[in-house]
């Protein structure tokens, strides 16, 4: 009986064991069949991506060279791995609905989606280069504008001209590739998916972005350099060392001719050589607050850019180039420029000296002022800039155009076409400074530096604005902070401004206060400020000034217009702020409060939820900036 009960237990402890065993086997099993599924296909998507990656590099340097062809192969082979990594990745999609592992694998396929959206948006992008650039290339080696004939540029502008339906399918590419990119997980990535995430996120709104202005850019530049029919420019370099509405001091005027790409002739001439022969001949009244605060009595062409919109300054510039026997009668438009511009110039040209003097992007404006008697100086400076403008190789014509294009943006470059639907173009890429028609609520500042020397090279703006609205009225209030930190110098004093707010028409001013009568040799006393109506927008307009050293504020307090505070209890809210030409990036915080819950805000970066009922934004005005806000259906 011992024995068998001793047997039985043994039989027991075996089948117990054997369980185990088996249980274990199982799960062995299991983890083999699992890691069958997931990480042979895993190990086979990633060998094809690194294919993929190795070729994209490759492309990317090919396109450097300008071996456009073999860049094409490259960007094809690209795409086929990366098609390759999707059929080994498609066993994995069956994990999709696991947790954890289903987040990485709803990221992998997003990223390869995406990654073949833009292989194919970038073949297409290479087929334009091909088509615009490829000729040139036989046997040319390194080219320059300088060194393209006449017949090079005109068949550059003719296939640039044509090269619009190439980039509309790089345009489709892109925004399938940004669609397909909001289906990515927003939490739970590994380290290794959120490396791959990272620069197709920080990338993908800069090529969806230049795509865009290249579209329309294809129609506009072509005809803005002369093809195919030449043009005629009135050309302005407006000191924004000297602020005045529409970028600066217009001290230097000029005539540009360009044919097919080709500069005719560029001279310039001080403006006072258009402006001294007609002083005892001319006149015409000049706008109240330059008789007012600058005691000008007639109004020439130096101050003619008092509008802050530029195509009505343009065409004011060209009423007063004729009224003062400009000797060019054949005008098609207006380019104006600022120094600034000028200095990113010399970033890609390299320092310049003349006579002695040199000059850099950082000292250019402080090195003007003193020539400002000596325009053929600064007349041969511009020459010897102009020749290494040309004479930049074309694997550095990228640069260049991101020059022209931030110039552009930045409006420290204003173009202004005679011809109406060449102007409705520039116009619908912002590039000729017009004061923009609003559909919601808009703010503009625009300062005009009176008799303050080139004091606006050392004040400091701020603007600060608060709109608050209930189911009675949207009350803003706008505070524009002014620093001078400069001192009593031969170029640097207090600084004097007339300053016009541009707000929605049919605003009514509340209070104000800050203006002045005048400057503390006069008095300093308290002023007024004038309500006014100018380009579809309700105008605050007063003077300030701003001893060295000094901080002072002007303050705004104003209802928005009854029927935008209708719209705002059913509609979205909208701001934008413009950006005055010619100024650099004055510093803006705006905070807007409903009286109904927020939903979604889009604008800049620097935004955060204010409670439940308000955004806020920080930012600076490099550029005109705009903000939206929907509102959630439940109060």
């Amino acid at each position: 009986m011992l024995r068998y009960h001793r047997s039985s237990r043994t039989n027991r402890r075996w089948y117990r064991d054997q369980k185990i065993v088996v249980r274990a086997a199982a799960l062995l099993g299991a983890l083999m069949i699992f890691s069958a599924a997931v990480v042979i296909p895993g190990l086979s998507t990633k060998r094809h991506g690194a294919k993929a990656k190795t070729e994209l590099l490759r492309a990317q340097t090919l396109l450097e060279d300008q071996e456009f062809s073999a860049a094409r192969q490259s960007l094809a082979q690209a795409r086929t791995d990366l098609q390759r990594a999707q059929q080994s990745f498609a066993p994995l999609h069956a994990f999709q609905g696991a947790p954890f592992l289903g987040t990485q694998v709803r990221a992998l396929r997003v990223i390869l989606d995406v990654g073949i959206n833009l292989t194919e948006a970038l073949g297409d992008g290479v087929r334009a280069a091909e088509q615009i650039f490829g000729p040139l290339q036989q046997g040319r080696g390194e080219i320059s504008l300088a060194t393209l004939t006449p017949a090079d540029k005109q068949h550059i502008l003719e296939r640039f001209g044509q090269a619009s339906p190439l980039l509309e399918s790089v345009n489709q590419h892109i925004a399938g590739a940004v669609r397909r990119f909001r289906d990515l997980p927003e939490r739970g990535l590994l380290p290794p998916l959120n490396a791959l995430a990272a620069p197709v996120k920080e990338q993908l709104p800069f090529l969806e972005d230049t795509v865009a202005k290249l579209i329309p850019a294809t129609q506009i530049i072509p005809a803005i350099v002369g093809f195919p029919e030449p043009k005629t420019y009135l050309f302005l370099l407006q000191n924004n060392s000297e602020l005045r509405p529409t970028g600066g001091f217009i001290g230097t005027y000029g005539i540009l001719k360009v044919n097919a790409g080709e500069i005719v002739s560029f001279s310039t001439q001080d403006v006072y050589t258009l402006d001294r022969p007609v002083r005892n001949t001319l006149f015409v009244e000049p706008p109240a607050p330059l008789r007012r605060y600058n005691a000008t009595t007639q109004w020439f062409f130096r101050d003619s850019n008092w509008s802050p919109d530029f195509p009505t300054a343009a065409a004011k510039a060209l009423e007063f180039y004729r009224l003062e026997r400009g000797p060019e009668r054949n005008i098609d438009g207006v380019i104006a420029v600022t120094p600034t511009f000028i200095s990113s110039l010399l970033r890609l040209s390299g320092q310049i000296t003349v006579d002695g003097i040199t000059f850099t992007p950082d000292n250019l404006v402080d090195r003007l002022q003193p020539l400002a008697s000596r325009k053929e100086l600064i007349g041969e400076m511009s020459k010897i800039l102009l020749n290494r403008i040309l004479a930049l190789p074309q694997r550095r014509w990228q640069e260049l155009v991101r020059t022209l294009v931030v110039a552009l943006e930045e409006k420290h470059m204003l173009l202004y076409a005679q011809e109406h639907e060449l102007e409705q173009k520039i116009l619908a890429q912002h590039w000729g400074g017009e004061l923009q028609a609003l559909k919601g609520d808009g703010l503009m500042v625009v300062d005009a530096n009176l008799a303050s020397l080139k004091t606006d090279t050392v004040v400091n703006r701020s603007l600060t604005y608060d709109l608050e609205v209930t189911s009675q009225a949207a009350t803003a209030t706008l505070m524009i902070s002014y620093t001078n930190s400069g001192a009593f110098t031969k170029t640097t004093t207090r600084y004097r401004t007339y300053v016009r707010i541009y707000v929605p028409r049919g605003s009514s001013l509340i209070s104000s206060t800050g203006a002045m009568a005048n400057d503390k040799l006069h008095g300093g006393r308290s002023g007024t400020i004038d309500v006014s109506e100018e380009l579809g927008r309700t105008v605050f307009g007063g003077f300030i000034s701003i001893e060295p050293g000094e901080t002072q504020h002007l303050n705004f307090t104003y209802a928005l217009p009854a029927d935008l505070h209708r719209r705002l209890q059913t509609n979205d809210y909208t701001l934008t702020v413009q950006k005055q030409p010619g100024t650099q990036a004055h510093a803006l915080t705006a905070k807007v409060k409903f009286d109904r819950p927020v939903k979604l805000f889009t604008g800049v970066d620097e935004m955060e939820r204010i409670g439940h009922t308000g955004v806020a934004l920080t930012t600076d005005l490099r550029r005109d900036r705009h903000l939206t806000v929907t509102f959630s259906s439940t109060q």
